[in-house]
């Protein structure tokens, strides 16, 4: 089930859960393409904001974040927030 708001100063999505084990398919194209899908989806010209839920290993964390450094730059994105990380 996907949820959106089009109120003036909210934008939030959310999905059902994906069955585990989750895909880290974070690669910086493939975030581009999915979040943009996400956008013409919802409606929506941005979005206030994004999780990055899981870090895939074989992608370089500054790429992937960096690449959503761009759709924030875009006016794509407000805030940019990660979850299940560490410093580690």
């Amino acid at each position: 089930m996907t949820i959106w708001s089009s109120r003036p100063r909210v934008a939030w999505c959310a999905t059902d859960p994906y069955p585990y084990p989750w895909p880290s398919v974070v690669r910086p194209d493939y975030l581009r393409y999915a979040f943009e899908v996400s956008l013409r989806r919802l409606r929506l010209d941005h979005v206030d904001l994004y999780q990055l839920h899981r870090i895939d290993p074989a992608v370089l964390v500054e790429d992937s974040l960096g690449e959503l450094a761009k759709l924030q730059q875009e006016g794509k994105i407000r805030h940019i927030a990660v979850s299940e990380v560490s410093l580690a």
